[in-house]
């Protein structure tokens, strides 16, 4: 083996890690741009349409099956054997300055009837020439900056759309990455605490409600409350002047009443009042009786 020959091989090798590194994250980049893109596309026709349950699992099932299928097939790139003749095209195509002598001195290296003293010619050819480029600039990093830039004008976007949205993007994005959760859509009104929530009464008190809403102002708020789960009545809730809060009061005649805020183009949770009854005080009557030798009545 010759003296120029093992820093050629040595340089090749680190191309084709170079190759690899840079192809991984070109995949990496593609997909985190993907997922990005239609996670916020997502949010977006949430905002607009309010997307079903349904179609929010379609979407997030077909975002994994693609995502799936893009990952293996980069993988598979990857892992494939890069032969030492597409490094060097990959290292002529950068440099033409090199005249192809990369290439040539691999094709007489393993052409058994090229002479020695030719073969020996280009390998000192060769390494003089590869001495003067780094192996980190062969391969082309503008894809995967290019991509990266995408996916950063993305996340800008989402930022800033974020921050100008009148609807919660949180509120969104939780019902994109968890479909099958029961969460309310994002509204402009925005109910953030109820008072007193799921609750067991005496029976026969009416139980305050304290709302504290936020976003866009509602004109009125109500609670809706029944006892049955068949016929719906309403209170209104009064606006405490300067206020977020809004308070009312909610009427008990059943053993239990289900009831929920509603506010502008929102509404809460359900929550349950349970009622029991009050505690009862029983006249009980003991009479005492003492034995005779003791001589003293009966007391009551």
């Amino acid at each position: 083996m010759s003296v120029h020959s093992e820093p050629i091989r040595g340089y090749l090798q680190r191309v084709k890690g170079r190759i690899r590194t840079i192809e991984f994250g070109f995949a990496f980049a593609v997909i985190a741009s993907i997922v990005l893109g239609v996670v916020v596309v997502e949010v977006i026709l949430d905002h607009l349409f309010v997307l079903q349950r349904a179609t929010r699992v379609a979407i997030l099932s077909g975002l994994k099956i693609g995502v799936l299928c893009l990952a293996f097939v980069s993988a598979v790139r990857i892992c494939r054997r890069i032969g030492d003749l597409y490094a060097a095209r990959l290292v002529e195509r950068g440099h033409p300055e090199m005249k192809n002598v990369l290439v040539s001195y691999l094709q007489a290296q393993a052409d058994a009837n090229t002479p020695q003293e030719i073969v020996e010619l280009l390998e000192r050819r060769t390494a003089t020439a590869l001495a003067q480029i780094p192996p980190e600039s062969v391969v082309d990093v503008r894809p995967v900056t290019n991509v990266c830039y995408v996916t950063l004008c993305l996340l800008l976007f989402f930022a800033g759309y974020a921050g100008l949205s009148t609807k919660s993007v949180g509120t969104s994005l939780m019902r994109v990455l968890f479909p099958h959760r029961e969460i309310l859509p994002p509204t402009r009104t925005r109910i953030l605490a109820v008072e007193p929530g799921n609750r067991v009464v005496q029976e026969g008190h009416p139980v305050n409600v304290r709302v504290r809403i936020g976003g866009v102002e509602p004109e009125d708020a109500q609670i809706v409350w029944t006892t049955d789960m068949r016929r719906w009545s309403t209170v209104d809730l009064a606006h405490t002047q300067g206020e977020t809060i809004w308070l009312g009061v909610l009427p008990i005649c059943a053993k239990r009443t289900t009831y929920f805020i509603q506010a502008g183009d929102t509404k809460s949770d359900r929550y349950e009042i349970t009622t029991v009854p009050p505690p009862l005080v029983q006249l009980v009557e003991i009479e005492l009786s003492f034995p005779a030798y003791t001589k003293l009545p009966t007391r009551t």
